[in-house]
């Protein structure tokens, strides 16, 4: 009776140190559950950090955004008011031409203006830069 009491005891000690080791395993199980829970807490500022710079920046896209598009708007009315006067002095310049082939006071005074530039003009040579002086042509 004695040698299965002992047995029994020894059993009952067995299963005792099982039922440690299974809650050694168990805390520790709860410990990497709590590090990974700390980690997790210490990294929520840094997220809320990030949260508003995303907001902020979402806010300054926006804004960006409407300056582009009014930047864009403004260049192209630009744009169009430079091409409509581009038209008005081509057609100005087309009808000046017009004009002055028509008026032999226009073709007179061309010829005096063409006379006197060939005035300050050298005859019969070239400038050389490579010499820096006038060269016989």
């Amino acid at each position: 009776m004695q040698d299965l009491g002992l047995a029994a005891q020894a059993t009952q000690g067995g299963m005792d140190y099982a039922n440690f080791g299974a809650g050694m395993v168990g805390m520790g199980g709860e410990m990497l559950q709590g590090q990974y829970g700390t980690q997790k807490a210490a990294y929520n500022p840094y997220s809320t950090a990030i949260g508003g710079a995303t907001m902020i920046e979402g806010l300054g896209q926006s804004a960006m955004d409407i300056g582009t598009s009014l930047g864009e708007r403004v260049s192209t009315a630009g744009a169009n008011q430079g091409n409509m006067i581009m038209r008005g002095q081509q057609n100005a310049g087309r009808l000046q031409y017009k004009s002055d082939a028509y008026n032999p006071w226009a073709g007179m005074l061309n010829t005096g203006a063409d006379y006197f530039n060939q005035i300050g003009q050298p005859q019969g040579t070239s400038y050389d830069p490579g010499q820096f002086r006038l060269v016989p042509l």
